[in-house]
């Protein structure tokens, strides 16, 4: 098939000299590696850097109408406002996802100050909550390897990768997605954002509810020992063994501690081969009964996985995120039993022996930021220290209890640079310390002698709070000034594709509304892409030091893009919900990776976003365009767009994958490029159906989608 040349570069020609002051390179033949490459900025930056009321600054002035810059003596650098109906677009598509429409465009030329109320709408749609679970999941650092996950529930590689297949990758992806749908919840809610610290309201489903549980019957010391488990000690008389003969167990007889076949488990596929031999006619008691007990909810046998498989434990409702409210078991209160199914799937409560609280004591978080007896808490503090309040120690920032006794100098000499940050840093462990082993459990009392019994917390000169376990240490992230800050940095970083200036005072005005309004995140999206550290309509700080960059499009912002444009849903195959053949589900997932994702790593202040585009997520956006061509457009059984229908085509490119609207006076001559692109690559021997195609593809890598704001 015939993609890209002449039609790709003349639309990459027609974009290039919006906003974009590098336009668009390459010449006849270029292709569509043209297209994208028009994203990259003339800011000389170069590197990749990691409501209620009306917003003040959507008339587009900063919070005095002028940035500091100038201040010093120093003229001030040349500023360009980014055109309008760049703005706009940038802005509705950070919100929702979607291009704005021929009416917004219009009332937005006519009078910017409109805009406030065009994202009063946006934020009561349901893209802005799909658009707003995407941030969360970027943000709040929950998703968690196949490898450490495996580590952090002491299963092998080999039988966590058997355990997700049979659950058809579900469970790595539920872990990661569950406290993004919490932090939504206190949105939809109204709720203070600082919750997400505080919350002991999660969304979960069933598993996930299991998982919990099973670590608490089956918690580990601080070097990985076993403990002993309360569900051995409640069920003495527990023996567990596996059938595939004679008459079938159901489910609920197996899990029932009343019934006669209690963990007598029933194989709906018999064994073969050496499995046979390791699983007939025997059993197990004690711990060794409940650690079998846990594998089989998960279908591992205690046999081979290559020979033998555990019975089907979960539905399809199970998967299904609810509210639940989870707490610490009372004193001489028995916590939920991870096998006690028929509870799991109805009760609102879950009661845990192990204090779970807030974003940072989830299974997704643990397990992403996985600790150990030498570690001791210290990286997941600090990337709980970075996530909520956007900050990591450093030798400057420092605080010592009296004595200086919570230091551990065994694990950095006093004097060194190491020493510096842990002299702030061993002190906060301790809440984590106080609450969890080093392998992730509940730290029993028989465990709490060699550590301190207060723990302090303090950042940036705060008075210290004292306090003990997660629960302080929650409370007192959550009322620390940095707060407000933190997430309008944070958002502001992805918004522009690029660290804002911190001290930029349009940007401490966004803040300082954002902690009036009890951290309302609505009004912080609202205040954020009505002013101009984001529009780009006025001078700022921000815009003095970054320039008005429109930079190229991340992971999620193309692929959420696509979705809704072409109207097929998870179109990237990112959550695993593509209705489409495997080989498909494979190849967009693997292409879509070569976008650049937002990320962080493990001690990073700030979300990595890719600033400039390279060759890999160059080819990676036109392989996947090509990809969605031969799919849904052409003759094929399946197409949504057909040759036959060219006139709407064109539209559909122009105004739907592209996102120019018809009164953008781009959108005509687009429209002409495109049908002659169409016409010339028929012409030169494709069928109409490639040329539908390649028409498609020259869209699909436009600046107007790669890139944020064209």
């Amino acid at each position: 098939m015939t993609v890209g040349g002449r039609g790709a570069v003349l639309v990459c020609g027609l974009l290039g000299g919006v906003g974009m002051s590098g336009g668009c390179r390459g010449g006849e033949g270029a292709g569509h590696e043209g297209a994208t490459r028009g994203a990259e900025t003339s800011t000389g930056q170069g590197t990749d850097a990691q409501g209620d009321g009306e917003s003040s600054g959507s008339a587009g002035e900063g919070a005095d109408g002028e940035s500091e810059s100038g201040t010093t003596g120093e003229p001030p650098p040349p500023f360009e406002p980014l055109p309008p109906v760049s703005a706009l677009t940038k802005a509705k598509g950070f919100v929702t996802g979607l291009p704005p429409t021929d009416a917004e465009l219009g009332a937005y030329v006519d009078d910017p100050a409109t805009l406030s109320a065009m994202v009063d709408d946006w934020l009561e749609t349901p893209e802005f909550r799909a658009r707003t679970v995407t941030i969360f999941d970027q943000l709040l650092q929950q998703h968690a390897s196949s490898a450490n996950l495996a580590e952090h529930f002491d299963l092998s590689a080999n039988d966590f990768s058997a355990a997700e297949d049979r659950t058809e990758g579900r469970l790595v992806a539920a872990l990661g997605h569950a406290f993004a749908q919490t932090a939504w919840e206190l949105v939809a809610q109204g709720r203070p954002f600082t919750e997400i610290l505080t919350t002991r309201r999660m969304q979960l489903d069933v598993p996930q509810m299991m998982l919990l549980a099973a670590m608490d019957a089956l918690p580990r010391d601080d070097v990985g020992g076993d403990l002993p488990s309360w569900v051995a000690d409640a069920y003495p008389e527990m023996t567990l063994s596996v059938r595939w003969t004679g008459e079938p167990i159901p489910l609920a007889s197996t899990l029932d501690p009343m019934s006669p076949d209690f963990m007598t488990w029933w194989l709906d596929e018999p064994p073969t081969d050496n499995c046979i031999a390791q699983l007939e006619g025997q059993s197990w008691t004690g711990r060794k009964a409940v650690q079998r007990a846990f594998e089989l909810m998960l279908r591992l046998t205690p046999a081979k996985n290559g020979c033998s498989i555990g019975p089907q434990v979960f539905g399809e409702q199970d998967w299904e995120l609810r509210p639940i409210t989870v707490r610490v078991a009372e004193e001489g209160e028995q916590p939920m039993a991870f096998f006690d199914l028929a509870t799991l799937r109805t009760t609102d409560e879950l009661v845990l022996a192990s204090d779970r609280v807030g974003f940072f004591t989830t299974l997704g978080f643990s397990a992403n930021w996985l600790t150990n007896d030498s570690n001791q808490h210290r990286v997941n503090g600090n990337q709980t220290l970075i996530v909520a309040l956007g900050r990591t120690f450093d030798p400057e920032n420092v605080f010592v209890p009296a004595d200086g006794a919570q230091v551990d100098e065994g694990h950095a000499e006093p004097g060194s640079t190491c020493y510096g940050c842990h002299k702030d840093l061993d002190p906060l462990r301790d809440f984590l310390r106080q609450s969890y082993t080093y392998a992730g459990m509940w730290r029993p009392d028989a465990l709490q002698a060699e550590i301190p019994n207060v723990a302090y917390f303090s950042l940036e000169g705060s008075e210290p709070i004292a306090g003990r376990g997660v629960g302080d240490l929650a409370a007192a992230m959550a009322q620390h000034p940095r707060f407000a800050a933190a997430w309008t940095e944070k958002l502001c970083t992805l918004a522009n594709a690029d660290a804002c200036v911190a001290d930029d005072p349009e940007l401490e005005r966004i803040a300082a509304r954002f902690a009036d309004t009890d951290f309302d995140y609505r009004v912080l999206v609202k205040e954020l892409v009505t002013s101009p550290v984001f529009t780009f309509a006025s001078r700022t700080a921000t815009s003095d030091e970054l320039g008005t960059p429109v930079l190229p499009v991340t992971q999620d912002r193309f692929c959420a893009a696509m979705s809704q444009r072409v109207g097929v849903v998870d179109i990237c195959a990112l959550e695993g919900v593509l209705d489409a053949p495997k080989p498909l589900l494979k190849r967009h997932a693997a292409l879509s990776f070569g976008v650049p994702p937002v990320s962080y790593g493990r001690s990073a202040e700030r979300p990595f976003v890719a600033t400039r585009p390279d060759v890999f997520s160059v080819a990676a956006i036109e392989r996947l365009c090509l990809s969605i061509a031969e799919q849904w457009y052409g003759d094929q059984p399946g197409a949504l767009w057909t040759p036959a229908d060219r006139d709407d085509v064109l539209d559909h490119l122009v105004t739907e994958v592209m996102g120019i609207p018809m009164v953008d006076p781009r959108a005509s001559e687009l429209r002409v490029v495109l049908d002659q692109h169409w016409t010339q690559t028929s012409d030169d021997g494709a069928t109409e159906a490639d040329a539908l195609r390649s028409t498609f593809v020259s869209a699909c890598v436009s600046a107007a989608v790669a890139s944020t704001s064209m």
